[in-house]
């Protein structure tokens, strides 16, 4: 089935020496869907978008830092998402490396970025499929599946997930 839409969900992660991730950065969304709670950077892939990488970096452009081509983006994931109002296809990111500090910018639904480590996410101001998917890239998993939700009640009705090891690029 083909998708009503295309989205792309971008995390800011640190790393120690050894390749370890140390914190991830999450911001709250001011406005529409999920208003109030804490995730990654993201948005619906614009015509102008030429890939899903595309719109990775130009929604963490425009929402959460200027130097975002410093950030190696890894996607780590893509869920089906059955809503009630139609099918969207998410892709997943994890942004490492990158220079100077990320900071919401003006007016694009995103404020107080913080990072976080590991154990200090707050999983229960997270969309609810959000916790089992950060959960699983950031223990290095790659995630393909289907969940059937209804975001605007942010109820989880169903999801299916596999994972398979991910690859990590060479320092």
């Amino acid at each position: 089935m083909k998708p009503d839409a295309i989205y792309s969900v971008v995390f800011p992660i640190r790393e120690d020496d050894r390749g370890k991730i140390v914190a991830v950065n999450l911001s709250t969304k001011t406005r529409k869907i999920f208003a109030g709670m804490i995730l990654g950077s993201g948005g619906r892939q614009d015509l102008a978008d030429t890939s899903i990488h595309d719109c990775g970096c130009r929604e963490f452009r425009e929402e959460l830092t200027r130097r975002y081509e410093t950030y190696e983006l890894e996607e780590v994931g893509v869920i089906v998402s059955h809503e009630p109002n139609g099918v969207s296809q998410i892709h997943y990111f994890l942004a490492r490396g990158g220079e100077g500090p990320i900071r919401a910018t003006k007016d694009k639904g995103m404020v107080k970025p913080t990072w976080y480590p590991p154990a200090d996410i707050p999983y229960e101001k997270m969309p609810v499929h959000f916790p089992m998917l950060l959960d699983k890239f950031l223990k290095g998993l790659r995630v393909k599946g289907t969940i059937k939700i209804d975001p605007k009640r942010n109820i989880l009705f169903d999801a299916k997930i596999r994972t398979s090891k991910r690859i990590q690029a060479p320092a």
